[in-house]
């Protein structure tokens, strides 16, 4: 098991969610499909993440909290609902900072596309990024 923010391998799978309990997250949600989890990394210090084909961000996460735990100790659950970054390219994305990043085209936000915005690269910039 290794984790990254939001982004659990387990295996050859990789599921989205904050549960440190690997048993509640492997009964109660399932691994993300279309990631390719040999050539998948999550970006440094921010909750981008890509893999040879795609880029993801936890763009929208459910969180089931429950009356009681269920016989397993489990009591609530996070997992990603979608986390698709639609039409970031792999090869070229780059994180900026916070909730920002980049490809060769378009500047993207908490995981959806934006209007570029080169003051946002200056500040990334300034920072050293």
């Amino acid at each position: 098991m290794d984790r990254e923010g939001w982004f659990l391998r387990v295996g050859d799978s990789i599921y989205g969610t904050t549960v440190e309990d690997i048993n509640c997250c492997i009964k109660y949600t399932k691994p993300l499909k279309k990631i390719d989890a040999r050539s998948f990394v999550v970006s440094k210090d921010c909750k981008y993440a890509k893999d040879k084909n795609h880029v993801y961000f936890p763009i929208l996460a459910i969180c089931e909290d429950w009356w009681e735990a269920d016989s397993e100790g489990c009591a609530d659950i996070d997992y990603i609902k979608q986390y698709l970054v639609v039409g970031a390219d792999p090869k070229k994305f780059k994180y900026l900072y916070k909730t920002y990043g980049i490809d060769k085209h378009y500047m993207y936000c908490w995981g959806e596309r934006i209007p570029w915005d080169e003051k946002i690269i200056l500040r990334a910039k300034q920072r050293g990024l």
